[in-house]
């Protein structure tokens, strides 16, 4: 991934997950539930600043909760350039499941896929449902097109997030959104040409 050029024929958007926390680790559901990196994040967010240390960026850009937030700082401390808080990319609400492990909301694996198959997000009590991740997340990418043309833009989210900007991108079905795998700060990459999106690639996480 190395790229030193500023403007290109078109618009690159990458797409990183933050670094693990605590909750990751234990498999709880976070939200918008404010939990910092754990070492492990910390290293891998290192680790991700130096896969991208010769990625030119023209612009950072973060969630407001401090997982994505700190991820972020860490690569572009160096840079000298400021990371913009972009509060439509935050982790979808997860209302009353935040905090709990997987297993002791659903009871089990079985059932936690079958949570991954509720692409309308219609079981979380007290959270988001998928239209309105959808429409924030939108707004989130036509602000980066509207502000960043034949940019390349770095965007620090979170695993629902990012799953769902992916579909919207590609006009994929709702319903594939929970069977994109998107690891602790793995990189999707989408560009922006000719009017449509393509995709270059999904969930790198080859710096780990």
């Amino acid at each position: 991934m190395k790229n030193k050029e500023g403007k290109h024929n078109m618009t690159e958007i990458y797409l990183i997950r933050h670094g693990q926390t605590t909750w990751n680790n234990e498999r709880r559901f976070q939200g918008h539930t404010d939990i910092e990196l754990d070492k492990e994040g910390i290293a891998q967010a290192n680790r991700l600043k130096e896969r991208l240390r010769d990625v030119h960026f023209d612009a950072f850009y973060s969630s407001d909760l401090i997982r994505a937030n700190k991820t972020a700082n860490i690569v572009a401390q160096d840079r000298g350039m400021p990371v913009h808080i972009l509060k439509e990319v935050k982790e979808i609400k997860f209302g009353e499941w935040e905090g709990k492990k997987f297993s002791e909301v659903m009871g089990g694996e079985q059932n936690f896929k079958k949570w991954h198959d509720d692409s309308s997000l219609k079981m979380v009590p007290g959270g988001e449902r998928a239209e309105e991740v959808l429409n924030r997340v939108e707004g989130a990418i036509q602000h980066i097109l509207r502000v960043h043309p034949k940019e390349r833009v770095a965007v620090f989210s979170h695993g629902g997030p990012i799953r769902y900007m992916l579909i919207s991108c590609l006009k994929m079905p709702i319903e594939m959104c929970w069977k994109i795998d998107i690891g602790n700060t793995s990189i999707s990459v989408m560009r922006w040409e000719n009017n449509n999106f393509h995709l270059h690639c999904i969930n790198d996480c080859a710096h780990l």
